[in-house]
Parts: structure tokens; C-alpha cells; sequence
């Protein structure tokens, strides 16, 4: 059965084109998602337009809004928000719902709601509504940008939807988050590689160039793991689910030797630094995917009391993925540790090839 023919079934529709089998276990709204995206792709259609927006509510007579977005300009769920025939609504509508003009990219979901046009019994258009900040329309190939998000979304929550009005307030929160972070990142950053931040972000610039460049006004390798280390823990936040771009400072550590990153973490007097960013920087290094998978033995290699306070660090910081992640790497490097073991006379090779593997570390 397609997906289109058990959702008619579902909520008594005559059946729609149908779509290909959904793989075994997969989730029907991401079989519908994955088919938007090669609609999305293949489409030719034109970029928004305000005046066709315009048009098509003018002759609108009925609006009608369902919950569960939309697919293929159908509308997929079945609970009513609103069904109205009002003038004064429409004419709201009109006023309300202005689209600015030229593409808004594509949203990977398939919107929270539906808005259904009809100009008597004849359907007009269905819109797909987006996080209060977005409208899709078959007629076009992208999603349209609500030109006033506030106006629209208020509209919306006085006639009975205030959810959306939620969801807008819940994306401009994470905006605001994700450039906080940003700016804490964009300070962090060593001096040394201020003028190179913009490419090393679009991954245009390889680790090596990153860290020759260092060595002119650093040095000292201790000091660069530290600054390294002090910028990867910068922004505090969550180690996974990060943007790409927070890789650069992680693959630049990954080739330090374990002696030079304890250094990096010890005072003169051989205290380990009570700096918060440094030891959040250390933490998410050693717990992170990268380090565990080319440096795992080298783990097992912290002493006791480093590892202490790199876990003591992640239990304050509130965030449980932390300590369970750095648990996690330490389990991992005793394991590595001991499985690697004493050097075995009887393989010389393998002592070469070890050998070589730490001549490519600083």
C-alpha cells in the first residue's frame, strides 16, 4: 500500500498519486519527508512572489486551517483549527499574510499546520505553514519568508492557534542562543588565527597550514594545545550536535602527544589550571569521537588525578551527556591501554609502525 493510499484510508480521502514503499520500520512523516526533498530538487517551478500570494487570497471566500502540515499540497491531518467564511476574517487574512519576495530556502519538515483556500467549494490552495515564519506553496519551488512573522502569528493565535506564536518564540530563542555561542566562539579563537577564522570555518584551509601558522607568535607546543584547548571549550555548550565548523580546534588538538596536552593543563608548579574554559576544552577532547577513535590508548595514559578533575569539571557543569561521555572515553582508553600492552619483542614491526605513527604527532 503507498503512503498516500493509507493516509486517504486513514482520514477518508480518496487515494492520491502513489509514492514508493516505505522501507520496513521507517516513519511514515520521514518517507514523506525524504519524497519533499526529491520533489524539492526536481522542481522548476518559480521563486515566490508577493502578487501571486495576493491574488489567489482575494479570491479566497473560505479559510480553512488543519493540524498536521502539509505534503504534496495535500493536506494530511484531520483536526480543524479553523473553518471560516467571515469577511472580517478573510479580510484579516489579506492584511496579515504578506510574503516576502525570492526564496526562503526548504524546510526539512512538512510544517505544523495547513491552510486551506477556497473560493466557494472550489480549493484554491493549500499552504504549508512553518514555524510561524514560513509558508510552503506547490505554485513555487522554495518556501516564502512572512514578511511581519508577529502580525501573521498574532492573527493566528486569535482565532484559536497559539501554538505557532510559541514556536516562533522557541526559533528566535534558539537564534539567540546559536549567535551567543557564535560570538563566544568567534572570541575564543587564538589570535594567531583570527585572520584565518572565516576559512577554517568553511573548512577551506587544511589542519596543517592552521598550525604552522600558530608557530610564529606560539611557540611553544604546550602553549598552543592551550590555547587550542581553551578555544574548543570556549562556548560551554553541548559537546554533541555541534556545528561542523567547532571540528577545526578538536583535529588540530587530536595532533598533540598526550605529554604535551598534560602539560598544556599544569602550572609551573605541576597544579592542574583552575581555568573553566581550559579544562571544558580538555573534557570535550577527550570525550569527543575523534580522539577516541585515533588516540584511545593514549587516554589510559592521563593520570588518576587529571581525570578527576576533567570529570568534576563535566558533573558541574549541569549537563548529563557530559560526565556519562568522558566515562565513556576513559572506559574506552583503559581498554585500548590494555589491550595494546607491553611491546612484543617477537614484533618488531609493529614497534616501527607505532614508532612512525607518533612522528606524526607534535
Amino acid at each position: 500500500m503507498s503512503l498516500f493510499d493509507s493516509f486517504g484510508r486513514l482520514f477518508g480521502r480518496a487515494a492520491q498519486p502513489a509514492l514508493p514503499a516505505i522501507p520496513p520500520g521507517m516513519d511514515p512523516e520521514a518517507a514523506m519527508a525524504q519524497a519533499e526533498a526529491r520533489r524539492y530538487e526536481a522542481s522548476a517551478a518559480p521563486q515566490p512572489a508577493p502578487d501571486a500570494l495576493k491574488a489567489v487570497l482575494a479570491k479566497a471566500t473560505r479559510v480553512r486551517i488543519v493540524e498536521g502540515g502539509m505534503f504534496a499540497a495535500t493536506t494530511l491531518g484531520n483536526v480543524v483549527r479553523l473553518d471560516s467564511s467571515d469577511p472580517n476574517d478573510l479580510q484579516g487574512l489579506r492584511d496579515r499574510l504578506k510574503v516576502e519576495p525570492g526564496p526562503a530556502g526548504h524546510c526539512s519538515c512538512l510544517g505544523t499546520h495547513a491552510m486551506e483556500l477556497y473560493a466557494g467549494q472550489k480549493l484554491l490552495a493549500t499552504l504549508g505553514l512553518h514555524h510561524g515564519t514560513a509558508i510552503r506553496w506547490s505554485a513555487w519551488k522554495d518556501d516564502a519568508r512572512i514578511s511581519s512573522p508577529d502580525v501573521f502569528v498574532s492573527w493566528l493565535q486569535a482565532h484559536g492557534i497559539p501554538e505557532v506564536f510559541e514556536e516562533l518564540r522557541k526559533i528566535r530563542h534558539a537564534a539567540r542562543v546559536t549567535q551567543a555561542a557564535m560570538t563566544k566562539w568567534e572570541a575564543g579563537c587564538p589570535a594567531a588565527l583570527k585572520e584565518l577564522l572565516a576559512d577554517a570555518m568553511k573548512g577551506t584551509i587544511n589542519t596543517t597550514e592552521l598550525l604552522l601558522a600558530m608557530d610564529a607568535s606560539v611557540p611553544e607546543e604546550p602553549e598552543k594545545a592551550r590555547q587550542l584547548m581553551k578555544w574548543f571549550g570556549s562556548t560551554g555548550g553541548r559537546w554533541s550536535g555541534a556545528p561542523a565548523y567547532h571540528e577545526v580546534p578538536e583535529k588540530m588538538l587530536v595532533k598533540f602527544r598526550w605529554q604535551v596536552l598534560v602539560e598544556a593543563l599544569m602550572t609551573e608548579d605541576g597544579d592542574i589550571r583552575d581555568d573553566a574554559g581550559l579544562l571544558e576544552g580538555a573534557a570535550r577532547l577527550i570525550a569527543g569521537k575523534a580522539f577516541a577513535e585515533q588516540r584511545a590508548a593514549d587516554i589510559g595514559r592521563f593520570s588518576r588525578e587529571l581525570k578527576d578533575a576533567l570529570m568534576k569539571h563535566a558533573l558541574v557543569s549541569g549537563d548529563r551527556e557530559k560526565p556519562a561521555a568522558l566515562e565513556a572515553a576513559f572506559k574506552k582508553g583503559a581498554e585500548a591501554a590494555a589491550a595494546q600492552g607491553p611491546a612484543k619483542k617477537a614484533e618488531p614491526e609493529k614497534k616501527k609502525a607505532a614508532a612512525d605513527e607518533d612522528d606524526d604527532l607534535l
